[in-house]
């Protein structure tokens, strides 16, 4: 009937003399299908010019509507990548700008909710203190099954393959009741999921998860392709996090070792100086209670010396702390536990790469030069001080002064003898002989 209508309307209007455009319809073909057609409609006329009747041209235009829906299919397309790709280049621009790892997640969640029409986003990172599970820390959206700081197992999750796989996993139905996935609450159904990795050069580093209300739409492979590009830059955020944290770590470290190297090579020094300046003056006063004076001015500077020394150890301690398992930071140990036997802390001096250029089945031995001989120091040298310097260059070459009595009869002890083997074993040599 509305057809009929239609039909109607348009012979009223060709007989009242107005002229009808091609108009674009579908109609029904014989066998019932239905054909898209350009549809004219005329007036017949007779001889006289009166109407006799109507005439009705239909153009199958078929390929022209194909081609119409596939130019709007890719218009739309267009302008989804323009979204994305300013979305991209929007959480890009954060993470070259420093924004906290809280911010950039965020923002990266709000993009994939808008660009994909998701109803739920969350990203999982690895727990660092349990290797078996996942933390949720960013979520967006009502259709989230667990909220900021839950956890979820890595052995019996979907979440947890996906970060052990590093392949993206998609589903549209899943029931809690049924084998598997820990991230979904019980008794709850949820509609398409997209679970993609977050990985880098160094591996996976986290997972991102999106979903959908049951009864949406599935992702398709243009959605999944989306999460799984936003789950790349997620994972070279988290590089870029770890290599800023790293960076300010060394930074740490040099300002640590530079303010101790200033200590010793300044402060020290200039401490020093004045004892000996106020020693030297001691000789040419006869005043009993000026020459007490003197004496405890110098008394309280090597007091003073002896403190700056121990906050130069903790210094260095503190800065090799943050350098873990590293050869420095393990010779700085050995030092740290000799300390109680010698009675104060030693100084260590470091020269060249000693972290680098030291190989790994070789920094036993060096750990056992150094313990054996501030050992054998604070058993037999009787010292107030024992400097160790680690020289590396060409070779390696340890040297432990002190301002102890010297080795006297002792060079054939177990303790000399012990290192004397060591360095032979490598290649090396060892010498004893006056200090400095």
């Amino acid at each position: 009937p509305l057809e009929s209508a239609e039909v109607e309307e348009r012979m009223a209007r060709v007989r009242g003399g107005m002229r009808i455009p091609a108009y674009d319809t579908r109609r029904l073909r014989s066998d019932g299908s239905e054909l898209d057609v350009a549809e004219t409609m005329s007036t017949v006329r007779e001889e006289s010019g009166e109407p006799s009747g109507f005439a009705v041209v239909l153009r199958d235009i078929t390929d022209r509507k194909q081609a119409e829906l596939e130019l709007r299919e890719l218009l739309a397309e267009s302008q989804r990548r323009e979204r994305w790709l300013a979305a991209m280049s929007e959480i890009r621009l954060a993470l070259l700008s420093g924004a906290e790892r809280v911010q950039w997640l965020d923002l990266t969640t709000r993009r994939m909710s808008e660009l994909l029409d998701a109803d739920g986003v969350m990203v999982m990172l690895p727990v660092e203190d349990d290797p078996d599970a996942l933390e949720v820390v960013a979520v967006r959206g009502t259709d989230v099954m667990l909220g900021v700081g839950d956890h979820v197992p890595m052995h019996q999750s979907l979440a947890g393959q996906t970060f052990q796989t590093g392949r993206s996993m998609t589903s549209e139905n899943f029931r809690a009741d049924s084998p598997a996935p820990a991230e979904i609450r019980d008794h709850v159904t949820i509609g398409p999921v997209v679970l993609a990795a977050m990985t880098s050069a160094s591996g996976p580093s986290g997972v991102l998860v999106v979903t959908r209300t049951p009864g949406r739409p599935p992702f398709d492979t243009d959605d999944v392709r989306l999460v799984e590009s936003f789950a790349q830059q997620g994972g070279l955020g988290m590089e870029l996090d770890r290599a800023i944290a790293e960076r300010a770590q060394f930074t740490l470290v040099a300002d640590r070792e530079r303010i101790a190297r200033d200590l010793h090579d300044h402060v020290i020094q200039r401490l020093f100086a004045v004892g000996m300046s106020l020693q030297a003056a001691a000789h040419s006063i006869a005043d009993a209670r000026a020459l007490d004076r003197i004496e405890e001015s110098v008394e309280e500077l090597d007091a003073t010396i002896r403190d700056v020394r121990s906050t130069i150890f903790s210094l260095e301690l503190q800065a090799a702390e943050r350098v873990e398992a590293s050869a420095r930071s393990r010779i700085l140990d050995v030092a740290s536990m000799a300390a109680p036997a010698l009675g104060f802390q030693p100084r260590l001096q470091f020269d060249g790469p000693i972290d680098t250029k030291v190989p790994e089945e070789l920094v036993p031995d060096v750990l056992a030069v150094v313990r054996e001989a501030l050992s054998n120091t604070a058993r037999h040298a009787a010292a107030s001080t024992v400097e160790v310097h680690v020289h590396v260059g060409e070779r390696l070459r340890i040297e432990i002064i002190d301002d102890g009595r010297g080795a006297g009869d002792r060079t054939r002890s177990s303790g000399l003898a012990n290192l004397q083997t060591r360095a032979e074993q490598r290649g090396g040599s060892m010498r004893i002989g006056a200090g400095r």
